[in-house]
C-alpha cells in the first residue's frame, strides 16, 4: 500500500478521503439520530396504535445498530484524517482511554494471583501512573471533543437554529478542562 492508502473495515481506501468521509459520516449520523429520536417518541407514545409502536421499536433497534456501525467507521476514518482535524484527536484519545481502562481493569483483576512483591510494585508504581495517564487522556479527550463540537456547530453540520447554536457555543466555552485552568 502507498502512503495514501489504508484499510477501513477490511477495505482498502485512500486516506486522502478522510476529511470528506468524516463530513459524510457526520451528516449520516445526524440523520440517523433524528430518525431514532422520532422512532423512540412513537414507540413510547401511549396514543400510538400497538402495531405502529411495534414497528417503531423494531426500526429504532435497526437504527441503533446502524449508528453503532457508523460510529465505528467514523472512528477509523478519523484516525486517517490529518492531525489538524479535531476528530483525529478525539478518535486517538478515545482509543488511548479505552486501552488504558482495559489495562487497568486487567491489572486489578490479576492482583490476587500475583506475588506480594509484584503486587506491591503494581499498587505503588504502575497502577497510580496509569491512573494519572488516564486522567490526562480524558482531559485531552474532553478538550478535543469540545473543539470537534465547536467545528461542527460553526460549519452548520447540526440542525440547530442559529440562536440555539450560539447558546450551545456559549455552554461549550463555559466547559472547563484540566488544560483550560
Amino acid at each position: 500500500m502507498t502512503d495514501s492508502q489504508a484499510t477501513v473495515q477490511g477495505r482498502r481506501v485512500d486516506a486522502r478521503l478522510a476529511p470528506t468521509m468524516l463530513r459524510l459520516h457526520s451528516v449520516l449520523l445526524g440523520s440517523k439520530r433524528r430518525l431514532l429520536r422520532h422512532c423512540l417518541r412513537i414507540a413510547d407514545s401511549a396514543s400510538a396504535k400497538p402495531r405502529l409502536r411495534e414497528r417503531a421499536t423494531a426500526r429504532a433497534a435497526r437504527l441503533e445498530r446502524d449508528i453503532s456501525g457508523l460510529q465505528e467507521s467514523r472512528g477509523q476514518w478519523a484516525l486517517l484524517a490529518p492531525p489538524s482535524f479535531p476528530d483525529y484527536w478525539v478518535a486517538s484519545y478515545e482509543s488511548l482511554v479505552t486501552l488504558t481502562e482495559e489495562l487497568l481493569s486487567e491489572m486489578c483483576s490479576e492482583l490476587p494471583h500475583l506475588s506480594e512483591g509484584t503486587r506491591h510494585e503494581l499498587l505503588t508504581q504502575d497502577i497510580p501512573e496509569l491512573r494519572r495517564q488516564l486522567l490526562k487522556y480524558r482531559s485531552e479527550l474532553r478538550r478535543w471533543t469540545k473543539a470537534s463540537f465547536r467545528t461542527a456547530l460553526q460549519e452548520g453540520d447540526d440542525d440547530h437554529p442559529t440562536t440555539e447554536r450560539r447558546l450551545i457555543l456559549e455552554v461549550l466555552d463555559g466547559l472547563s478542562t484540566a488544560t483550560d485552568a
